[in-house]
């Protein structure tokens, strides 16, 4: 999977209460310093992760945009931040987990613009797996899916809906 090149160094982890069981991981957010000594700087981060000693509003800065905005090495200072489109510029890509099968089907959306608010495969709803922002219908043995041609419905949080029949392979 492709991943946007500016997500390779401009990142952060999100509070644990924010990152939402990773329903907000992928998503961007746009960070200004708002301390007195770097008042005005902003970079476009993209959600990647949580940060469990993080309180409510805090982000955990990559080291590259931390110095982007503040001009220092890594300290606390005060910030905001607010959810944004991500800036892509590529289609939406699919992850299919391994151990999918026709049984039991796990999908990673990636290069999303907004975040997703819900996610169903061939018209069905899934449940997400915490731990991976993975997508899953299970079957509990019974066929859900035929891996060659699967149809994935995506609703953004901005409302924006994406449906696609594409073809995945299973490892």
């Amino acid at each position: 999977m492709n991943w946007p090149e500016a997500a390779v160094t401009k990142y952060a982890a999100l509070n644990a209460e924010q990152w939402e069981e990773t329903m907000n991981c992928g998503r961007c957010a746009e960070v200004s310093c708002t301390d007195a000594s770097c008042s005005g700087q902003s970079e476009i981060v993209y959600i990647m992760d949580q940060c469990p000693g993080c309180a409510y509003g805090d982000l955990d800065l990559s080291p590259d945009v931390f110095e982007s905005i503040t001009g220092q090495s890594y300290t606390k200072l005060s910030i905001e931040w607010k959810f944004v489109d991500c800036p892509i510029s590529n289609n939406v890509q699919y992850c299919l987990k391994t151990g999918s099968s026709e049984f039991w089907v796990a999908v990673q959306p990636a290069n999303c613009v907004s975040g997703v608010q819900s996610l169903s495969i061939n018209g069905q709803e899934t449940s997400v797996i915490d731990s991976a922002y993975y997508f899953l219908i299970d079957g509990s043995g019974e066929s859900v899916a035929d891996l060659n041609s699967i149809s994935i419905s995506i609703k953004g949080v901005n409302g924006e809906v994406l449906e696609e029949t594409l073809s995945l392979s299973a490892d």
